[in-house]
Formats: structure tokens, sequence, C-alpha cells
């Protein structure tokens, strides 16, 4: 009986651990409007990081729970406050942040810190770059913990692409978004503006992650060979399958343990706690027996725990090959977009860059010239390629009233146009947020 309720009781916690109530980072907004935390001051501060409106007061309540003399002051540099926190009394910090941003709260040492962060709202679409993801449970998980923040009407994550968007209704702030990502188990921040920082950033993970496998592949064939008592093949020492197996786990297969150490910490389970579980058990195991051995022969499984991360390896190289491959048709349209335009400000002619142009911006094109935005002519009359949106390699005749659109290509004659459609609302932006959603 007793095995029996040990059992159901472990289950119970497993269950409560993955799936029971999380602690929210929000304060308490008390009737009169103020934004209230209570911060337990013992070894650290608890919770360290905080999420506050703009505008709306804020209090602080700090526990002070030992004699420390390094916790007996609370510094906020950014709000000019410095107060005496007495050994086991409470005492209450108030102020009112004005601007979003990351402020930092420490003692008078430094040795305590935390984050206040002043949220931004975000109203409409939000895109965030999701980081960690593995698989279709991933995406997931993160949709499930966006879509339970209040105020979001909808969620979509895409796992090729590492991005999320979100529907997101007033009063939901970046922030908050960003903190129900990383409770999921996940790492998440505000979409980059342009890809060439996360390019740069893939290519580089795709060149360390085929690195790792073929190191790991090199150093597990021998003990993969000698376990399976191939003919011919000798039996290797125990001790050297260690030698060959120690870098496969803690070096190759260290980013695993690292991700199933933070899902762990949100309490959420993914596909590294499993590899990591598993893996971990067969390399303890043979480690301890090996030690029991001293040096003489033991029933080990080292060869298990170092294929399952050189399989798993080689199944993140394909990944990241497959991920280079389906970028490359949104770079090249991005290519065709052009990097500045000529516009006219209180009658002067400026070349801006594309960022800079808004609607309503009178904008000048020369023979040659890329469209670096939709618009309508007002004045002159040329002959453009459009086959990058039509397909049509004929160039089409356009005069005043006639729409152009960004990233087609202006043949011969100059002319003006009115801008209607700047950034993500042109048709070439709308073309590659499709591509990318396909992905």
């Amino acid at each position: 009986m007793l095995p029996i309720v040990a059992g159901l009781a472990i289950v119970a916690l497993i269950y409560w651990f993955f799936f029971g109530p999380r602690r929210e980072e929000a304060g308490q907004v008390t009737p009169e409007g103020v934004q209230e935390f209570t911060i337990t001051v013992s070894g650290a501060y608890s919770p360290s990081r905080l999420v506050v409106e703009p505008g709306r007061p804020v209090r602080l309540i700090f526990d002070r729970q030992e004699t420390e003399s390094c916790s007996d002051q609370v510094l906020i540099p950014e709000y000019g406050i410095a107060r005496d926190l007495p050994p086991f009394k409470q005492t209450v910090v108030e102020f009112t942040p004005a601007e979003p941003g990351d402020f930092v709260f420490a003692c008078s040492m430094g040795m305590y810190r935390g984050t206040i962060l002043v949220a931004r709202e975000a109203t409409g679409k939000v895109d965030l770059d999701i980081k960690g993801m593995t698989c279709a449970a991933c995406v997931s998980r993160v949709e499930k913990g966006l879509r339970r923040v209040p105020g979001v009407m909808g969620a979509s994550v895409n796992l090729a692409t590492e991005t999320a968007q979100v529907a997101a209704g007033a009063g939901v702030t970046v922030e908050k978004l960003v903190g129900a990502v990383e409770r999921s188990g996940y790492a998440a921040s505000p979409k980059r503006a342009t890809s060439a920082e996360r390019d740069v950033e893939r290519a580089r993970e795709a060149r360390l992650v085929g690195a790792k496998f073929w190191v790991a592949l090199a150093l597990t064939l021998p003990v993969l060979a000698t376990s399976m008592h191939i003919p011919g093949v000798p039996t290797m020492p125990t001790w050297l399958q260690l030698a060959l197996t120690a870098p496969v786990i803690l070096w190759a297969g260290r980013h695993f343990f690292v991700q199933a150490a933070k899902a762990l910490r949100y309490r959420a389970a993914d596909m590294n706690v499993l590899i990591a579980i598993g893996t971990g058990s067969a390399f303890g195991y043979s480690l301890w027996r090996t030690i029991l051995a001293k040096g003489g022969h033991a029933e080990v499984y080292y060869e298990v725990a170092a294929a399952i991360i050189t399989l798993i390896l080689l199944g993140r190289c394909l990944e990241a090959t497959a991920k280079g491959k389906t970028g490359d048709a949104i770079r090249k349209l991005l290519e065709l977009e052009a990097k500045s335009a000529r516009v006219i400000r209180n009658g002067e002619e400026l070349v801006l860059p594309l960022g800079d142009v808004v609607k309503g911006d009178i904008v000048i094109v020369k023979p040659g010239e890329k469209i670096a935005v939709d618009g309508v002519i007002s004045e002159g009359s040329s002959s453009i390629d459009e086959s990058m949106l039509t397909g049509e390699s004929i160039p089409v005749d356009k005069v005043p009233g006639h729409q152009v659109y960004a990233g087609t290509l202006n043949q011969q004659g100059s002319f003006r146009f009115e801008a209607t459609g700047v950034g993500q609302e042109t048709a070439l932006a709308r073309i590659v947020q499709m591509v990318q959603q396909a992905q």
C-alpha cells in the first residue's frame, strides 16, 4: 500500500510542478489605483523583477527579514530614491514612473539587485522573436502562454522563422507578452526591424551545430562499435569510453542541458528536458559504475548517451540547412527593396533612408532607379518594369493617376508620386510577410 501512495504522491507533485499555478510578477492594484508590491529582503530581493505601468503610482513594500549590513538600504538611482531598511520591519517606497524602460533597484553595496520594468503599451499587432523552440509542442506551448495574457485576442507562432505575431488589445504591454513566453520556458524579445542580424546569428549557430555534430560523431563511433561487439573490434576499457563520451555530453550536448534547466526553471517540459533526463541518466549511471569498478570492467551505457546526442545534433544540422534555404526566398525579396528615396520636403530635394519616408511625401524617381514605396503618380510619366510583381517582362506605361509599387524598376523618364504605402504597408512588404507565414 505504501508504494502505491508514494507513487501517487510523486505523480501529483510532478503534475503540480508542470501544470500548477505560477507566480506572477505584476503587482496588485489597490482601490486608489496604486501598483503595490511586497518585496522580501532575505539573501536577495524576492521578487526581483517587477512589471509596472507608466503614469500610475507605484508602492514598494520592502520586508527586510535579516540583519546583514549590505541590505540596510535600497537605492533606485533613476528616481533619486535612497531609503534605509530597518531589520524585521516593513518600509514603504512610493514613486510614479513616467517613461518606459528598465530601471535597477539595489542595496547600498550593489550585492542585491532587482529590475523595475516600466512597460510599453502594445496595441494592434506585435511581433516577437522567440528562441529555444524545437518542435510543434513548443509552438503550442508558446501560443497558449501568449493567449493567456489578458487582452490578447490571438497569437500565431512560426517555428521556421522563430517569430510570433500577437493581436493585442488596450492594456497589453510588450513586457507582459515577453514574460508570458519566458514563463512558458523560452526566450523572447521585440522583433528586430531587419533580418540581417538574425541571418548572421543563424549562420553562426548553424556552423557551431555542424562542428559539434562532426566532433560528436567522431567520438561516438568507436564507443558504439565496441559496445555492439562487432567481430574484429577490440573491447574498449571503460575509462576510455568515459573519456570519449564526456566531451559529447559536456560540450556537444551542453545546449540541451542548459535549455532543459531553463524550461524547468519556469516549470515547463520540452524535448530538451527529455533529452537531458535520458542522456544524463545513462551517463550518470555509467559514470557511477565506472568509479565503483576502479579501472576494471563494468556494464555501462556510454554509447546510449553519446548516440542520442549525436543523432539529435544531426537533426539540428538538417533543420539549420532547411531554415537557411527557406530564408533565401525572403532575402531575395528584400534585395528588391530600395535603400533610400529622393523626397521633396520644404521645397528641397533630400535623399532619405527608406525608414524616414512617410505617407504624403512627394517622391522623385529618375531613370534606372528603383521605386522606394507605394504611391500614385502626380507629375511626369515613364515605363516601369513590374515583373517582380506580375511576372510580365514588358514594361508598363505609367501616367499621372496610375499606381506604382515599391521594388519595381523605372525604365525611362522621370516622374513624381505621392507616397500612399510605406514600411510594412507596401505590396512588397506584404509579399514578404506572406512568404514568412507560409514557412
